[in-house]
């Protein structure tokens, strides 16, 4: 999802994989999978607050504007990830981020910078 604050600042993943030092750093959107039976929406509010603390409504969640497949090895595990990417319009500019209920590796490997957009 692109995530935008009320200043049109972009909420972006500055990643890093600990098991493959040699990858360095990447910039990537935030998201993530859905579960059985979840709608896109119902999954992007909870991604957002699982990865980012941040509670939206999902009336706050646009519909769907690019698809793509991404193929990546991560942690030594490839994996195909089929995207849906909508865009978040929060009512607040620069939100406090919090990491309490990132799940497995993304607490070492996942950083969130705001990011001013057109800079």
């Amino acid at each position: 999802m692109v995530v935008l604050d009320a200043a049109n600042h972009v909420l972006l993943l500055q990643t890093r994989d600990l098991g493959n030092p040699a990858f360095g750093t990447s910039w990537e959107l935030p998201g993530g999978g859905m579960e059985s039976g979840e709608t896109y929406v119902r999954a992007a509010v909870r991604e957002l607050r699982e990865e980012t603390g941040i509670r939206v409504e999902p009336t706050f969640v646009g519909k769907p504007t690019w698809r793509r497949d991404v193929e990546y090895t991560y942690r030594g595990e490839r994996r195909l990830q089929h995207e849906l990417v909508t865009l978040v319009h929060l009512d607040q500019v620069a939100p406090e981020v919090g990491d309490s209920q990132r799940v497995d590796f993304e607490s070492e490997d996942h950083f969130w910078v705001p990011v001013v957009a057109g800079r």
